[in-house]
């Protein structure tokens, strides 16, 4: 809020004030040159139509009553306004002087913050280790065949194939670039000892038959789900039970779902996978479905766990993982493609299992239960989550295939927070409606006062639970 006149949100501040340094120890920094502050002993702020909130003046300038930064309580939150430095020097415009002050407003306006300086490993992307059976790799390298060239897969970027499990020719010599356009992938029977994946709690953990029978490891990529979209020509030679599975322990550039990122802090289950579907099926003709097994999976694959049955984990519509009614902890993004070989499915997950930040996590929640219930549920890996998440997929899959929507529709909803729910169609003139389930397209159904069956596709509409639902309306 720097200059003569600033306006928020129909908030105003007027009277700007200029000083020549600032006093920030009230958010734990000092000595350096400010720029603008705010003139006098603010206590509240005043709108256009006269309404007035409270400020709390979390910064001033020196020996004054200038502000040089407040927090607004408005509405049913608050804002932080601060004068940013415009004089000269160096020192304000350093990157660790400037977390630590976003660090300390941040705090001040009563948010958590956890400070954490990465190490340069863990920024530069990393190779990944693709582990199975010596026959599952030998039918993939088959399947590759047609589409490789000197070990290398070239879709929208370059996947390079480098066979540990065979002595490599004595004159070869391996480019080992990795970077956005370029992944290298080591095939071998297990992986390296320095992986931070325990890969006998995961295959201990596997009990499916086909799905994340192939485990793509790698400490640090862009996204597990770009990079499986980028390289259709890989996804689509698959053998059709390959059961791939691509595990990631950090991501530089998480996707979510109509493009949003995903934060991926540590700590997080991050994994995408391919499902072949198989043509004139009951998934082929339910696509939709996808998101919600996935999801579905990820809370059952806690919740069938014996003892493990009264963690409340949620669904919310269309594929978002919850604790209880308010706090997210997971979500799932689906993409198909075709080729003529049929449609594949590449299915992404990123659930919060052993982060405390920025919401909660599967094992926070577990240490909640025990405290309130006197047991004593042990923690969780990602390992167990990811392989338990495969387990209960394929399961989930066998009886969409057998029975189609009706037979699994009883099981989604089972831990879906919506059912009865009052909702408010904004794009409908604040029309109120009563949630009444999902259709046999996968589509939510709601009934307004008068009766009438309003129909909401997943794609493109998004569920505010906090507010309201924006839909694209046609009739039942």
């Amino acid at each position: 809020a720097i200059g003569c006149r600033s306006a928020l949100g129909g908030v105003t501040i007027s009277r700007l004030h200029c000083e020549n340094s600032v006093d920030l120890r009230a958010i734990g920094l000092s000595g350096y040159t400010f720029g603008s502050g705010l003139e006098g002993n603010l206590s509240h702020f005043s709108t256009t139509s006269n309404e007035e909130y409270p400020v709390e003046v979390l910064a001033t300038y020196n020996a004054s009553l200038f502000a040089a930064a407040v927090k607004v309580s408005y509405g049913q939150g608050s804002f932080t306004l601060v004068g940013f430095p415009i004089l000269s020097g160096d020192a304000m415009n350093s990157a660790v002087t400037r977390v630590a002050l976003g660090t300390g407003l941040l705090r001040r306006a009563g948010l958590a913050c956890v400070g954490r300086q990465a190490s340069s490993s863990e920024v530069f992307l990393k190779p990944g280790f693709l582990v199975s059976t010596a026959p599952r790799r030998h039918q993939l390298l088959s399947g590759l065949s047609g589409v490789l060239n000197d070990g290398v897969c070239r879709g929208e970027n370059e996947l390079k194939f480098i066979d540990t499990t065979v002595p490599p020719p004595a004159d070869s010599s391996v480019d080992l670039q990795i970077d956005e356009d370029h992944f290298l992938v080591f095939l071998c029977d297990h992986l390296p000892k320095s992986a931070q994946f325990k890969e006998t709690i995961y295959w201990t953990s596997l009990t499916s038959h086909v799905l994340g029978r192939s485990l793509l490891y790698a400490e640090v990529v862009t996204s597990t789900q770009s990079l499986l979209e980028r390289n259709f020509p890989f996804v689509s030679r698959l053998p059709l039970d390959s059961g791939l599975v691509f595990v990631a322990k950090q991501q530089l550039s998480g996707k979510g779902r109509r493009d949003n990122k995903w934060v991926s802090p540590l700590g997080c289950a991050l994994f995408s996978f391919v499902l072949p579907i198989p043509a004139r099926s009951h998934l082929s003709q339910g696509l939709t479905f996808l998101q919600y097994m996935c999801s579905l999976a990820t809370v059952t694959a806690v919740r069938s766990i014996p003892g493990y049955q009264d963690i409340d984990l949620r669904l919310k519509w269309p594929n978002d993982i919850y604790f209880g009614r308010n706090t997210k902890i997971g979500g799932v993004i689906v993409n198909c493609s075709s080729s003529s070989r049929g449609t594949f499915a590449i299915v992404g997950c990123g659930v919060n299992v052993d982060n405390a930040q920025p919401t909660t996590c599967i094992n926070d929640i577990i240490t909640q239960y025990n405290t309130e219930h006197s047991t004593s549920l042990p923690l969780l890996s990602i390992e167990q989550i990811i392989a338990m998440t495969m387990n209960k997929m394929e399961e989930l899959i066998q009886i969409f295939q057998e029975g189609g929507p009706g037979s699994f529709l009883p099981h989604y909803l089972k831990y879906w927070l919506h059912s009865g729910a009052k909702l408010t169609i904004s794009e409908q003139g604040d029309e109120q409606v009563t949630i009444e389930g999902l259709n046999n397209d996968g589509f939510l159904q709601v009934r307004s006062k008068t009766g009438e069956t309003i129909v909401v596709q997943p794609d493109g509409n998004s569920f505010d639970m906090m507010k309201n639902l924006l839909i694209v309306r046609r009739k039942v």
